[in-house]
């Protein structure tokens, strides 16, 4: 299986303000919704919450071109499984 990578806010922010500016950049935007639909790109409702806050490109990019599938429900048990397996793997680590 090819790794799964979940997003926080900071590159969609970061993306906006900086390098991949929507008029500077429209691949970086078309290539996320690209690895999403490999399904290796990810993130989770609670980021689109906090995008969508602001009237701005992003929250344009979340109703317009991101799949609904983009934004994986934080409730799911696959994101609580997910999260879990994390949180371990990083204890394990750090505690080796």
């Amino acid at each position: 299986m090819s790794k799964r990578y979940i997003l926080d806010a900071n590159p969609f922010i970061e993306g906006k303000n900086r390098y991949y500016a929507f008029d500077i950049c429209p691949g970086f935007w078309t290539s996320l919704v690209t690895l999403h639909q490999a399904k290796q790109v990810y993130s989770i409702d609670r980021i689109r919450d906090e995008l969508a806050h602001q009237d701005d490109e992003i929250k344009d990019w979340i109703a317009n071109r991101a799949p609904d599938t983009f934004f994986k429900k934080t409730e799911d048990q696959a994101v609580v499984d997910a999260f879990q397996d994390m949180v371990n793997r990083g204890y394990s680590e750090n505690n080796s």
